[in-house]
């Protein structure tokens, strides 16, 4: 199916829009069962602003005359760093979400940020910029490794394996379609 066809794109928009939406929907209704529920109004407008900025950047890219490849780097790599942050403030990738090292995540956002800016979006150099964040996350990896965060009560080696791997995975796999665009060029 041509993704750039209009019926096409407009059904992948509406899958984006719906699918950024159930975050919010959920939360919200969890609010109105239990007011309790743990989601301040700061909660809520960070959310908004997570979700719909990462849905205006993907909702531009999804009707761009770019190659699929490069548009499917660009909603992996989006993705994955909407999850890495979502989760870093949520609950902490390493420990709890109080856990200072956690911080150092957030070194992918101007990367990336700073990243795109200076490959110009273009896809050999957003492959660059992508596999430098998964290599960040690898690092961050070792790093919780070797100061024995995978010892404290609320992490296994296993979790601290797994959930690193994830960012891994997805950062090193959108490096690797952006390389695929830039090849297809």
């Amino acid at each position: 199916m041509n993704m750039s066809s209009e019926p096409s794109t407009n059904r992948w928009r509406f899958l984006l829009w719906g699918i950024l939406a159930l975050p919010l929907l959920a939360a919200t209704t969890a609010y109105m069962i239990d007011p309790g529920f743990g989601w301040s109004g700061f909660d809520f407008m960070l959310a908004t602003l997570l979700l719909g900025g990462t849905g205006l950047v993907l909702d531009l890219l999804l009707r761009s005359r770019t190659n699929r490849d490069y548009r499917l780097a660009s909603v992996i790599g989006f993705g994955g760093l909407l999850f890495l942050i979502w989760s870093n403030l949520a609950v902490g990738i390493v420990g709890s979400e109080n856990d200072a090292f956690n911080q150092f995540y957030f070194l992918c956002l101007p990367v990336i940020a700073f990243g795109a800016m200076l490959a110009r979006l273009k896809p050999g150099g957003m492959a660059k910029v992508m596999a430098s964040a998964a290599a960040i996350c690898g690092a961050l990896m070792m790093a919780a490794f070797a100061l024995g965060k995978h010892l404290q009560p609320k992490d296994s080696v296993a979790e601290v394996l797994i959930v690193n791997l994830m960012f891994v995975t997805l950062f090193a796999t959108s490096a690797w379609f952006f390389r695929r665009s830039a090849i297809a060029r």
